[in-house]
């Protein structure tokens, strides 16, 4: 079958025959382990680049396509349609921005930059600009030493020196540097409040997503706040302890309280009343590395 699927290049009327076959054979796609999938297999299934404007012509099918990227989404890290979008359109606004305007803070050790959404962090598998190559296109010796999710914006910090650097890897490493978000989310808080504490591991049957793990996960705690609320949303301040993917996103889901925007986590009703993911990594207060002056950087969300 994968065979097949591999020679369906070209033209649409072969691309209507791909979506048929993998509807065709969706419960047996639900069975192959995501490690399986060969890298050419995920690179044909990226020429889709077009499908949103082809709804019509495929004669409704949209529905369908949807299901044959959130088939896909749980077997190879390539992300479901609504994802696919979103970094779509954010490449459009990337280039129409100046990443000079980016820049929230610099010096001879270190580079603070305000990350849009729908841009990597660091290079992804296919997709190879991202903010880190945009930092280094300013700074030639800009390093990453931590990352944001694909749709989460805010503040990401570059090591821009040997010093920089190696205080930069000890202060996240020893856990002294406080991370403040921004979150909207569906649903009412039970409490002004609290601490989320589930430890977390990944899902190897719908990859990328996490999951509860009492047994090897990692240990995960998320400290919040209300900060506003109207009608059936509400707007809190996150300050995650540690740092395990996805941590935010599915520490809120399990409380009831799932990110709007959210393609992994939320119900399809709170995914699709936002635009884009509502995460924002609004504040970081840390020592700085050289000096020992005492940092704290704040970007504004967008939402």
């Amino acid at each position: 079958m994968l065979a097949k699927l591999f020679d369906l290049r070209g033209k649409s009327q072969r691309r209507k025959r791909c979506v048929r076959l993998i509807e065709r054979f969706d419960k047996r796609f639900d069975k192959v382990d995501g490690r399986l999938w060969p890298s050419r297999m995920v690179a044909l299934l990226h020429r889709f680049h077009y499908l949103k404007r082809c709804e019509e012509r495929w004669n409704g099918s949209g529905n369908d396509l949807a299901k044959v990227f959130d088939i896909l989404s749980h077997k190879t890290d390539s992300a479901s349609l609504n994802r696919y979008d979103t970094q779509a359109e954010g490449k459009k606004r990337l280039r129409r921005r100046n990443v000079k305007d980016w820049i929230i803070f610099e010096d001879e050790h270190l580079l603070v930059m305000n990350k849009p959404a729908g841009l990597f962090t660091t290079p992804g598998r296919f997709e190879k600009r991202c903010l880190l190559n945009e930092a280094q296109a300013l700074r030639a010796e800009a390093q990453a030493v931590h990352r944001l999710d694909l749709d989460t914006s805010g503040l990401v910090v570059f090591g821009c020196s040997k010093r920089g650097i190696s205080g930069l890897n000890q202060l996240f490493r020893e856990r002294r540097i406080d991370k403040q978000y921004v979150a909207q989310v569906a649903g009412t808080a039970a409490v002004d409040a609290g601490e989320i504490t589930f430890p977390l591991g990944p899902d190897r049957l719908r990859r990328p997503c996490q999951r509860v793990n009492w047994r090897t996960g990692k240990q995960a705690l998320t400290r919040y706040r209300v900060l506003s609320a109207a009608g059936s949303q509400t707007r809190l301040a996150l300050m995650p302890v540690t740092g395990v993917r996805h941590q935010l996103r599915l520490h809120l889901a399990l409380i009831g309280l799932p990110i709007v925007g959210c393609d992994l986590y939320a119900p399809a009703s709170v995914r699709a009343s936002g635009a884009r993911l509502m995460l924002h990594a609004q504040r970081l207060t840390f020592a700085h590395p050289a000096t020992n002056r005492v940092l704290m950087l704040e970007a504004a969300p967008d939402f």
